[in-house]
């Protein structure tokens, strides 16, 4: 960078100017703050109304005061904070059979200053494309949270087209908060088969084989990649009881076999 500009790091500014400079710029230019009231400010400037175009983004909430202001929260346990954003034509793409996509529930971290979780909400269709549906902000990860959540996904999409919000799939990962939400919410009316995320499977799968023998961490790790990649819930039926029946007659694997049948081929999080 010094070389870039023809400078020389005595002439650089510290790090603390720079930063200061950084975070005033933010605040004034780019709307960018942490404060309570700011934020309230920006949320209830484009609070959902009706009237928003098509590609305009919005913002909602599961909670409204009498004066119709969204009750976003406090962020205390008591009175978590959330907020949802979206626009019409993220919520239309959901407009269409169940049974053609996959409704995808997933969190991110450390794209705010307070490091509040961002659950991502989206959809991928048959065409193995991702379509982004809405983005909460949340200040908790409780199952009361997430039911807030789902429950604010279908009201604002019941707003929007006027009619239900109906699942067949929903991909996530093994959180039982996120789980018993989403059953509360979307399957009392709207009944759906909840699908892992293999990428969280390959997660625990490392986590679990590190202690094996190089030669068993190979093989367990190949039979799920190919119980992952079963092409009919009959191919994956016959695949496996193969593959249990290898590993009941290798030795070294009893303990990860009880392991493997307890957490993804039994119970809520089964494939």
């Amino acid at each position: 960078m010094c070389r870039e500009f023809g400078r020389s790091e005595d002439e650089l500014p510290d790090l603390k100017k720079i930063q200061n400079f950084v975070g005033n710029y933010r605040r004034r230019h780019m709307g960018g703050t942490d404060a309570r009231l700011a934020i309230k400010k920006m949320i209830g400037e484009i609070l959902f109304s009706g009237k928003e175009d098509n590609h305009e983004p919005f913002t909602f909430a599961w909670k409204y005061d009498t004066y119709g202001n969204a009750a976003v929260g406090t962020e205390s346990d008591s009175d978590p904070f959330l907020v949802g954003i979206t626009t019409k034509n993220l919520l239309l793409q959901v407009s269409r059979d169940p049974k053609t996509f996959v409704m995808h529930v997933d969190g991110t971290y450390k794209l705010n200053n307070l490091e509040y979780p961002i659950v991502v909400v989206g959809l991928s269709d048959r065409a193995r494309t991702f379509h982004l549906l809405a983005l909460f902000v949340t200040s908790h990860q409780t199952e009361t949270q997430f039911h807030e959540v789902f429950s604010a996904l279908r009201w604002i999409y019941y707003r929007v087209t006027g009619s239900a919000l109906q699942v067949a799939y929903v991909m996530g990962d093994a959180d039982h908060a996120q789980f018993n939400a989403l059953a509360d919410v979307f399957g009392c009316d709207s009944p759906f088969r909840y699908l892992m995320c293999f990428f969280h499977v390959e997660v625990k799968l490392v986590e679990k084989t590190r202690r094996l023998p190089s030669d068993l961490a190979l093989l367990v790790t190949a039979d799920v990649y190919d119980l992952h990649f079963s092409c009919s819930n009959d191919e994956f039926k016959v695949r496996k009881l193969v593959t249990l029946t290898r590993w009941g007659l290798t030795s070294g694997l009893e303990y990860f076999t009880a392991y493997f049948k307890a957490q993804w081929l039994t119970g809520k999080f089964s494939a």
